[in-house]
């Protein structure tokens, strides 16, 4: 006897159908949008902080110069300013394992003097206050472990330290910093001239004294009030440098003004173009007469009246 065939619904053979497609269909690419990465360098002693239970906190705080919120890495008391470095044209990008970030900028950890913060706090008051006043949190304990010896007047009233702006003692302070950079700036042989200087073309090293000085104060000036840079650049006798774009526009306009300037044309007061149109048509050669014409020159025309008089009005 043959087996019993089985017999299928619709309904079970549009399931089995269905089931079919699904498996038979593409599977979509569901893109996942990662947390962006970002590329830091950071200094031994911070990275060995990242184990520690306390790790690495990130602080703000403004910036002693332009008053904009500034982060700061905080590791055992101690500030360390993050700077980013990009191109100028802005088109960078990283290969991070296997993954694009778009975001090319290269980010520094290097640390801070939090005295800078501290002098700018300090300079507008002519009193003796306590840093207490002006920060506050992680930023208040890295400067406390400052020492402001060297700047400011400092006395002990009632177990509270306060201190007093001087500013003889902040701008001997700053001309050793300027002096310090200087030193490191011509022992790596960095190029610090008005122009940078090819190292291939020319190995000799011809910056000045002068040329470093110039660099290192420009280096200390982006953490010091503008009144306060003026007062330094005075001090170490060095004037400031323009940057070389504003110096190439001066010299394009100076060449603008050396530019000898096109007279203004005058209009005539008189009309001489009656007088050169007489003149041309005199030098004109006189035109050939026909033989009628000629014969009319030889006749006697006493007496005649031209033609135009018959046309005139009568009187």
């Amino acid at each position: 006897m043959p087996p019993k065939s089985k017999r299928g619904t619709r309904a079970s053979a549009k399931v089995e159908s269905d089931e079919e497609t699904e498996d038979t269909k593409p599977m979509k690419n569901d893109l996942v949008e990662l947390d962006p990465q970002r590329v830091f360098y950071i200094p031994d002693g911070a990275l060995e902080s990242l184990s520690s239970p306390e790790g690495l906190k990130v602080v703000s705080h403004p910036h002693p110069r332009t008053k904009t919120p500034m982060l700061f890495v905080m590791c055992e008391n101690k500030l360390f300013e993050i700077t980013s470095h990009s191109t100028t044209e802005g088109f960078c990008s990283f290969f991070i394992d296997q993954t694009v970030e778009k975001d090319g900028k290269i980010y520094t950890v290097t640390p801070f003097d939090v005295r800078f913060l501290a002098l700018e706090a300090l300079r507008l008051t002519e009193k003796f206050v306590e840093l207490s006043n002006y920060f506050e949190g992680e930023v208040l304990s890295a400067v406390e472990g400052a020492d402001f010896e060297s700047l400011f007047d400092i006395k002990e009233v009632c177990d509270r330290r306060l201190m007093r702006y001087n500013e003889e003692k902040v701008i001997s302070w700053l001309e050793a910093k300027v002096r310090r950079v200087a030193k490191a700036l011509a022992s790596e042989n960095i190029s610090c001239g008005a122009v940078a200087r090819s190292k291939i073309l020319k190995e000799e090293n011809t910056e000045n004294t002068q040329d470093y000085l110039h660099s290192a104060a420009g280096i200390l000036r982006e953490y010091i009030s503008e009144p306060v840079s003026a007062k330094l650049e005075r001090h170490l006798g060095i004037e400031r440098k323009k940057p070389l774009k504003e110096s190439a526009n001066d010299l394009e306009g100076s060449l603008e003004e050396s530019k000898p300037k096109r007279r203004k044309t005058e209009e005539p007061t008189e009309d001489y173009s009656k007088g050169a149109t007489s003149s041309a048509e005199d030098k004109k050669t006189p035109a050939k007469l026909t033989p009628a014409q000629k014969k009319l020159a030889q006749c006697d025309k006493t007496g005649m009246k031209s033609i135009a008089s018959f046309f005139s009005k009568a009187k």
